[in-house]
């Protein structure tokens, strides 16, 4: 789309007071400082493009409450999303983005997070100002050791930190009542911390390939969990207690010779 057809489209959203804007796959490299005028805009699709930043205009997108960004070339985290007050689902996956700054606990009313396939090392102490978020997705980074301040992510439902280099969990954990789906496969993990057992609505638990040798007892309260993935770890002890409520979930490709368990 050439910067003709660009202004052409946003003029005509913002005479028809359109709310929502699909902008996906337009091979964009900039967005022109028109954008700002559709101040009707509640849904903005910008994905698979070639952005690298967001103009300053942007702030004037006040009713904005969707946002992908996802498959550009953003280096950082647009500064200019703390302007947008009602900003609630903000994907970022696919670009190039190594740090998060300090700003991104100012999103506050974000529920919806979406980071994966970046370049993340470590998570901001800050990130647990986002009380409000719901769902998590952090796949596909380098991401090392998570703060203890994610703890305060209590309305968190959905966690995502699959293919990461994790070696341990935070025993703020524990607060994470709400949490039905937790994905830690394919980190460094050598062990579960007994938080886990505090967990009490996970229907899914991902804890394949990693290091894990043993589970803990407490996986036990775990009354509601249907689905378990342990494949690709080396374990060689395990309660019978945890043993006995396996038998009521799914554990995919596990044989019985690889879930011994420890005597009475």
């Amino acid at each position: 789309m050439d910067l003709a057809e660009l202004n052409t489209l946003l003029r005509k959203a913002e005479t028809n007071l359109e709310s929502t804007l699909y902008l996906n796959e337009c091979h964009l490299t900039f967005l022109p400082p028109e954008i700002g005028q559709i101040q009707t805009l509640m849904w903005l699709y910008l994905s698979d493009n070639e952005l690298k930043e967001l103009p300053h205009e942007f702030k004037y997108l006040s009713k904005l409450t969707w946002l992908h960004l996802e498959n550009n070339h953003f280096q950082h985290v647009p500064s200019i999303l703390t302007a947008l007050p009602n900003l609630t689902v903000l994907n970022l996956a696919g670009n190039r983005i190594s740090e998060l700054p300090d700003f991104i606990g100012e999103l506050c009313r974000l529920y919806r997070l979406d980071l994966r396939e970046n370049q993340l090392t470590a998570l901001p102490e800050c990130i647990g100002q986002l009380g409000s978020l719901q769902w998590l997705d952090l796949c596909d980074n380098q991401i090392t050791r998570l703060p203890e301040s994610v703890g305060n992510l209590k309305s968190l439902t959905e966690l995502d930190l699959r293919h990461n280099c994790l070696t341990a969990l935070p025993s703020s954990m524990i607060r994470w009542e709400h949490l039905s789906e937790l994905y830690l496969g394919h980190n460094q993990l050598t062990q579960i911390p007994p938080e886990i057992g505090s967990l009490v609505n996970l229907t899914e638990l991902d804890l394949s390939h990693n290091c894990l040798q043993s589970l803990p007892i407490e996986l036990v309260n775990l009354t509601r969990l249907t689905r378990l993935d342990l494949t690709g770890n080396d374990l060689s002890f395990m309660p019978m207690e945890v043993r006995i409520k396996l038998n009521y979930c799914e554990i995919p490709a596990i044989a019985e010779a690889m879930l011994p368990f420890s005597p009475i």
